[in-house]
């Protein structure tokens, strides 16, 4: 039986607890740096050097080649604090999935019942921030931490910016059904490869993306002719593999898999975003980021203030006055990019480019219900098989 006083004792329990979906931090920032033992960690990321080593004329000596440096800033994770209450009034009727009238749950029973709820949801909470903390890098380059100051009212913006220029846009429209889809990903590759120095092997996309793929002329070109070379080439079979993520397949002349995710999180103000833009797509190299931790420091039940070095620290505070028991999960977490160069961000509507003229434009206002791989070329109705 876990103690639920020993706020360390459950911070290894909520280990065992599956957490929320976080398929990009799973993707780009799999690494978990130890816990600092103080609330600072170290920021350091790096950008990739292809220097050539310089000639020597006859009878002379080596010269001294500077190391590539690294960018080194300190900082202090912000705290993330989710709290649930539960009070009598909470315990004293039937919870979710009880049965109504004939229950056999006593009320300690009951409460025991939500505080384990309670203690998952909140630890999910603080994976759908992460989560959202690698959306907003891998979009913007960059991450905006929005709090409050000490009267719990007046918010508080803070920013780290990781120094990313890998913004790129399409020559022409991706709704368009003659854009160069395949030279694009093509330069975005290259730009990596030469950056980084990898090569990088996923990409993800928003919810409108896989329709233009599958409705881009010169990739239906080579669907459409089923021959050894072609699929040698590339392979578009769409599959969800688990919910929300679907794998839309490999392009095996960039050895690049591609994915589609649209999963959700509600904001500060209830709004539903998506993780990543409906039309939006970020190529990059799997697990170049990492997970800092800073260390939490907590008043104790017998008045002493003791610090944690943990990823999530799972606390709970009874109070007798107004007859309530809260739970908290608390952490101090920053994802951090080790190599800036590792991914691109592409909003695939944006144009370098004015529209051809004569080309025939795919429909850009769609919705996750309306996906539909059929197409239509030279006047002619055409739907990929097995789609």
């Amino acid at each position: 039986m876990i103690d639920i006083n020993d706020s360390l004792s459950l911070s290894k329990a909520i280990e065992q607890i599956k957490p929320e979906s976080r398929f990009l931090v799973d993707t780009f920032f799999p690494n978990i740096m130890p816990p600092a033992l103080t609330k600072m960690v170290g920021v350091e990321y790096r950008k990739y050097g292809r220097n050539l080593a310089p000639y020597v004329v006859s009878g002379g000596h080596g010269v001294n080649i500077g190391r590539a440096g690294s960018i080194m800033k300190y900082y202090a994770p912000p705290l993330l604090g989710a709290r649930r209450i539960v009070s009598p009034e909470d315990i004293e009727h039937r919870d979710f999935g009880e049965q109504p009238i004939y229950t056999t749950m006593t009320p300690a029973e009951r409460a025991s019942r939500i505080q384990s709820r309670d203690l998952k949801e909140l630890s999910g909470m603080v994976e759908n921030r992460k989560n959202q903390m690698a959306s907003e890098i891998l979009s913007t380059g960059k991450l905006t931490l929005r709090g409050y100051a000490d009267d719990g009212v007046t918010p508080r913006d803070d920013s780290i910016s990781f120094d990313w220029d890998g913004k790129m846009t399409p020559k022409i429209p991706w709704n368009n059904s003659n854009a160069d889809i395949l030279g694009d990903l093509e330069r975005a590759s290259e730009k990596i490869q030469e950056d980084a120095g990898q090569i990088p092997t996923v990409m993800i996309v928003g919810k409108n993306v896989a329709r233009y793929l599958l409705k881009n002329a010169e990739i239906l070109s080579w669907l459409l002719i089923p021959s050894r070379e072609n699929f040698a080439l590339m392979s578009m079979q769409p599959k969800l593999t688990s919910p929300q993520i679907m794998r839309i397949g490999l392009i095996q002349m960039l050895n690049l898999e591609i994915y589609s995710y649209f999963e959700t999180y509600q904001d500060e103000s209830g709004n539903l975003r998506n993780y990543i833009d409906d039309n939006l797509i970020i190529i990059g190299i799997p697990g170049f980021g990492s997970q800092l931790y800073g260390s939490i420091t907590l008043l104790n039940n017998n008045g002493q203030f003791e610090t944690y070095s943990t990823q999530l620290l799972p606390h709970y505070h009874a109070n007798q006055d107004t007859q309530s028991l809260a739970l908290t999960v608390y952490s101090r977490v920053i994802l951090v990019p080790t190599v800036v160069d590792s991914w691109i961000s592409m909003n695939v509507l944006d144009s370098t480019s004015s529209q051809e003229n004569g080309s025939t434009s795919i429909n850009s206002d769609l919705t996750g219900s309306d996906l539909d791989y059929g197409s239509e070329i030279a006047g002619s109705n055409v739907s990929l098989p097995g789609l």
